[in-house]
Parts: structure tokens; sequence; C-alpha cells
């Protein structure tokens, strides 16, 4: 490992200095769970490490009339145990429960888990040149594809690996990000990026670019919502596939529809033709399995991993039929 020198950051000022001076070689330090991973494997090798994790504006979690505040330092252990997200963003409260293992979830930060780079076998091994790192190949095409993208893969078939990604697209989030030249608002799902658009990034954060704050709106009478994830081990795995579903029901119907999944594309994956069928349905006279079905449509599988067109449509199903019977 080549050494490198870590800076202290207590405002977007100290983190510009450093950035200004080695653009190319320095980076955001949080919790640090995927970052250590990057440097250990040889992906990246910093000269500078600036730790923003003494900047206390990032870590408040507090409910204000736009919504649902969330620090970008805010532990995801903290998200887990609070009682108003778990309350009245349940898929949310789900969606970090199931990341890693509580050493983890301890020190990973919601602001990193939103931006961790993917954990493709052929990415994260230095000895495959693959596309993601400039080559001119993406070898789960034709190699190993178990854990790859069924949808949208586009040249890269890496799959997004963030769960609470899904969960907070469901709901509609925005993010502040902190730049040089102020603070800018947008929607989560605009922050990423997939392989047909860039084929190095996952995010549109630029240099000494930070997430600030994810501001999630406020619920609204009816709204129901969950987070279901399908893995090989019961804990500390990435999701082979996973689910995110807010619902509005009034009356017995469905006036608003939101499905996200993971799992299964470069980026978080929005199924809005199931949401279309969806909205305007009588929830007890919805054909759940007929939802499933659709929510896989479209979908191109490697040599390997077939089985997520299964699991897509189970896991769909599921959730519409427990939001349903809630």
């Amino acid at each position: 490992m080549k050494p490198f020198k870590i800076v202290r950051a207590k405002s977007i000022t100290d983190i510009n200095k450093v950035f200004d001076a080695a653009p190319r070689s320095s980076y955001l330090l949080a919790g640090g769970i995927d970052l250590m991973d990057e440097i250990k494997e040889g992906l990246i090798t910093p000269d500078f490490l600036v730790d923003i994790m003494n900047m206390k504006e990032l870590k408040v979690v507090r409910d204000e009339q736009d919504g649902l505040r969330v620090g970008a330092l805010s532990t995801l252990e903290s998200l887990e145990s609070n009682s108003l997200i778990a309350t009245r963003y349940p898929a949310l409260a789900q969606s970090v429960a199931s990341v890693g293992t509580p050493q983890i979830r301890n020190v990973a930060t919601i602001g990193g888990n939103l931006c961790q780079r993917p954990r493709c076998w052929y990415y994260r091994n230095k000895f495959f040149d693959c596309l993601k790192k400039g080559g001119k190949t993406c070898f789960a095409v034709d190699g190993q594809s178990k854990y790859h993208a069924v949808f949208g893969g586009q040249r890269c078939y890496i799959v997004h690996p963030s769960d609470p990604a899904i969960a907070l697209i469901s709901y509609r989030a925005q993010v502040d990000i902190l730049s040089v030249d102020g603070i800018r608002r947008q929607p989560l799902t605009e922050l990423y990026v997939g392989p047909g658009e860039d084929i190095l990034r996952e995010t549109r954060l630029r240099s000494g670019d930070t997430i600030k704050t994810i501001i999630v709106p406020p619920i609204v009478p009816g709204q129901r919502s969950v987070f279901l994830k399908a893995t090989e081990r019961r804990t500390q795995d990435f999701a082979l596939v996973s689910v995110a579903l807010v619902i509005t029901v009034d009356h017995g119907f469905i006036t608003d529809a939101r499905l996200t999944l993971g799992g299964v594309a470069p980026t978080p994956y929005m199924v809005s033709h199931v949401e279309d069928e969806m909205r305007g349905s009588r929830i007890m006279d919805l054909d759940y399995t007929k939802m499933g079905k659709l929510a896989a449509q479209g979908a191109s599988p490697l040599k390997h991993n077939s089985y997520k067109i299964g699991l897509v449509s189970s896991l769909v199903e599921t959730a519409i039929r427990d939001l349903a019977y809630s």
C-alpha cells in the first residue's frame, strides 16, 4: 500500500484546498468501509484522504416541514435505531438494517453507502483490465456472471450495491450536494449515471463534491412501504435482488406507487410500467402474480444469472401482497 496523508476537514473550504492541489489523488474519507477496500485492492492510490467526520452539520437527523432530513454522515446504525424512521419510513429502516453486520453499520455512513463503487469481481480484481477501469472488455459477458445485471447493462454489467438507495428513491428522496459553488439540490435518481452515459463513473459528483443531506418527503395519509432482499447468506451479503415499494392507498384504491429494484442493474432500477399498472387499481383486486411477472419484463440475463428473473417476480409479488394486507 502506498503511503498517504490524512487531512481532517471542518468545512468545504478545507476540502477544496486539498482537491484543488491534488484533484486526481484526493479522496473523501468518512466511514471508509468501501474506500479502504479499494485501496487494499489496488484500485486507487491516494496521496490524500480528506477526513470529513468532524463536519458536524452532516450528522443531523431531524424532521422538518419539507420532510425528514438525514445528514450524509449519519451512520446506518443510527438510522436503523431511529424510532421516527422505523414508524414513518419502514422501508428505509429495513434497508439500512439489511446492510452488512452490526459492526459495519456502526461505522458506515448513509452518504458513503449511496456512493459506493460496484462490487463486480472483475472490477475489484486488479488483474482484470475491464471497461470500468478503462479497458476494452466486460469480462462478465463471457465469464462468470452470477451476480451481474439483467437490466440496462449497456456494455458494462455491474449492479448498484446500495440497498438504502432503492428505498430512498421509492420515497422520492432528494439530495443536497455541497460544493465550492454552494449547495445544489437534485432528485436522488439524478445522482446516478449508468455505463451507457459514462463507463468510468457511477455518480455525477464532481471532484470535491460531497452529499450534505438526504431529504425524504413527508409521508401522506394512506402511505405504506416495504423493503425486501434476497441474499445467499443470511447476513453480511449484498442483494441478489432487492425490492422497495411505496404505495398510497385511499379507500382501497392505489393512488400512487413507486417501485425500485436493486441488484439487477448498474443503477437503481425503477419499474415505471408496473407503477402505472398499479395506480388506480383496487389493491385487493390486483393480480399480484401478474405484477411480479410484469416487473421482470425486458430482462436480458447473461449466462449465469437468469435466476434473477424469477427472484424479481417473486419479491415484487410478495411486496405487493405484504402491503395489501398491512
